[in-house]
């Protein structure tokens, strides 16, 4: 389903992936580990169509993404692939449902269309309850699931996730990688995260292994763990906040959204948002 080949990107002098060759099937949860600096983040922009390499190749469900305009690239980036960020990147003056229409409405389909897909998307999650509740009225938990609702709405062929639970809690975290395996057990929803949390990697079907910007090793688990426990209601813990550093972390989701919008005199991501949802 995604096929990197020869991935290969400098930053000045500095070579951060040096010809990676990677297969991700449709369906797998696959997790990507390894020391700071390794390139782990640098290769998930790459494959988000967030960065390109500077040599290599990279193929999504039989598109060749290295090929497209910026304007097509754009629109694949909305439609085929979710994305999901250590802190929640909701935008803050909406609704949680509103956020999770907010991909949807840019994609083009009616609002209608929009509300019903997230409204079943946040009863998934357990949030029908939370549905018209701004973000700083919901806990840590809850802001991450809905962002994850958010990075499913357009039914994308993968999501791509960078430390999804390293702002939480423990008991948020264990919910949130439930939730993953959940989704992929009755969606057949395909994940590529990034992670430094080794019981997150221990429980995925395949985890690869980097090292100064080289595939190391591939691991596959004889059988991952496949969560039974249901989604809570309620969730208590950390609220996750803020901007990624500047270091070469994945954008901001709000960062990709002008990219998907058509031009209007408003540039920023709010006020993109609300021509939307007006």
């Amino acid at each position: 389903m995604i096929q990197l080949r020869n991935i290969r990107k400098r930053f000045g002098q500095l070579e951060v992936l040096k010809g990676i060759d990677l297969d991700i099937e449709a369906g797998e949860v696959v997790s990507i580990v390894g020391p700071s600096g390794a390139g782990k983040t640098t290769l998930l922009q790459i494959m988000g169509t967030l960065d390109k390499a500077d040599e290599g190749s990279v193929v999504i469900n039989g598109t060749d993404v290295t090929s497209l305009s910026q304007k097509a690239l754009a629109r694949f980036r909305g439609q085929q692939i979710g994305f999901v960020f250590q802190f929640h990147q909701l935008l803050p003056e909406f609704t949680a449902i509103e956020n999770v229409m907010m991909p949807a409405l840019i994609a083009g389909r009616s609002h209608h269309e929009a509300r019903k897909r997230a409204e079943e998307l946040l009863g998934f999650m357990g949030l029908s309850e939370r549905a018209d509740h701004k973000p700083a009225e919901l806990s840590g938990g809850e802001k991450q699931r809905v962002a994850v609702a958010r990075a499913l709405v357009n039914k994308p062929a993968v999501v791509l996730a960078d430390e999804p639970s390293g702002s939480l809690d423990s008991a948020n975290k264990a919910e949130l990688h439930r939730l993953f395996f959940e989704l992929r057990d009755k969606l057949g929803q395909t994940f590529v995260i990034v992670t430094h949390d080794e019981g997150l990697a221990e429980q995925t079907d395949r985890t690869i292994h980097l090292r100064d910007g080289q595939v190391v090793s591939h691991t596959e688990q004889p059988q991952a763990a496949t969560p039974i426990a249901p989604i809570s209601q309620s969730s208590e813990g950390v609220a996750g906040s803020g901007v990624p550093a500047a270091d070469g972390s994945i954008p901001a989701a709000d960062s990709i959204l002008p990219d998907l919008a058509p031009e209007t005199d408003a540039t920023s991501p709010t006020a993109t948002a609300k021509t939307y949802l007006a």
